[in-house]
């Protein structure tokens, strides 16, 4: 049985709800974060507004990141529009690299302290360098090599995704505390996605489709 179709199925409705969730409760119904400000552990020179510009810069390229991501792995949208996968492709390393760099300030009043900063930091570490060697495979002309690397950006770009699920199972169902139940969802949220990554690399196949010519290394 050929699981590429319900896998990629489960990965679009994944992350179409993170999305809607994402920008309707962050962005509209609690704008100013109330409910995940309290779980911190705020100095008392904390610039609100400051923090909130750089947490909705972080959220919306964010969301982009996750589209284009999608985007970039569909065959069909390669296929019969390079230059389309091209541009796709060049939003998502701006939006990964915004995402980032909004996050480096995010994480300095990380819930769980030193412990959830030092995650967060391996992870953006790990995603920028995992979405530069996407882009410089792909330039030197290594379809596959740039396919392998997108799946480690890509299954990165996710942990936005599954630090909240992480931190729903060990916190709301289970009872764990706020602060630890984050914590260890940070730590889990990269490492558990990256691994999985690396399983799936190890058994894929090549391409599925082909990929040649310079419409696809002149980016």
């Amino acid at each position: 049985m050929n699981l590429r179709k319900p896998f990629s199925i489960f990965l679009i409705f994944l992350a179409s709800t993170w999305v809607l969730h994402t920008i309707t409760s962050n962005l509209i119904v609690d704008p100013q974060l109330d409910k995940f400000l309290v779980h911190k552990l705020l100095s008392e020179d904390f610039n609100q507004a400051l923090w909130l510009t750089n947490l909705r810069i972080h959220i919306v390229t964010a969301c982009l990141v996750l589209i284009t991501g999608l985007l970039g792995f569909s065959g069909r949208i390669l296929t019969r529009s390079k230059g389309f996968h091209r541009i796709n492709g060049q939003l998502y390393i701006a939006s990964v690299f915004l995402a980032a760099l909004s996050s480096l300030y995010l994480i300095a009043d990380a819930t769980g302290g030193i412990y959830s900063i030092i995650g967060f930091m391996c992870l953006e570490l790990i995603w920028l360098y995992a979405t530069a060697r996407a882009y410089t495979t792909i330039r030197q002309g290594d379809v596959q090599g740039h396919r392998r690397w997108m799946i480690r950006s890509f299954a990165l770009t996710f942990s936005n995704t599954t630090i909240h699920l992480y931190l729903g199972l060990l916190h709301y169902l289970l009872g764990l505390d706020y602060t630890l139940a984050y914590i260890i969802a940070v730590w889990a949220s990269w490492s558990v996605n990256l691994t999985a990554a690396e399983i799936v690399l190890r058994k894929r196949s090549p391409l599925p489709y082909p990929v040649q010519g310079e419409e696809v290394t002149r980016r």
